[in-house]
Order: structure tokens, then C-alpha cells, then sequence
């Protein structure tokens, strides 16, 4: 093995661990934004709103980053 294969292959696991660790950290984050709204005695206040649109913002993130990683794993 090639020290350039070395060096790709070892990309490629550091790129799938911060995957894995960003994802992580995005769904630990989601799971008290859902425990805080269930506490919320009225979900459509401003609270429940700023919630719902951070909720969102991790949705995006998650779907990007899958995304990314499908067309890296196309590519290679």
C-alpha cells in the first residue's frame, strides 16, 4: 500500500467520524428541543416557535450532511 493510499484512506475515516459526531451532536440537541416542547403549556408561543424553527434548522443540517456523504460515497 501506497503512503497516498494511506493518506485517503485515513481522510476518509476522520471524514466519517466528525459525520458521526456532527449527527450526534444534531440529534442529542433535537431530542431537548423535543423535551422542552413538551413541557411548553402552550405550543404555539414564542418559546414553541423559537423551537420549532431551530428544530427545523437541524433537520436541514442532518439531510445536507446526508447528502454530502451519499455523494462522497458515489465518488468513491
Amino acid at each position: 500500500m501506497k503512503v497516498k493510499d494511506i493518506i485517503e484512506r485515513n481522510k476518509t475515516v476522520l471524514l466519517y467520524d466528525f459525520v458521526n459526531r456532527e449527527l450526534e451532536k444534531a440529534l442529542n440537541r433535537a431530542k431537548e428541543l423535543n423535551e422542552k416542547m413538551a413541557a411548553l403549556p402552550d405550543k404555539s408561543s414564542e418559546e414553541g416557535l423559537k423551537i420549532l424553527v431551530e428544530t427545523e434548522h437541524l433537520a436541514g443540517k442532518i439531510e445536507g450532511i446526508n447528502l454530502v456523504m451519499e455523494e462522497l460515497e458515489r465518488l468513491a
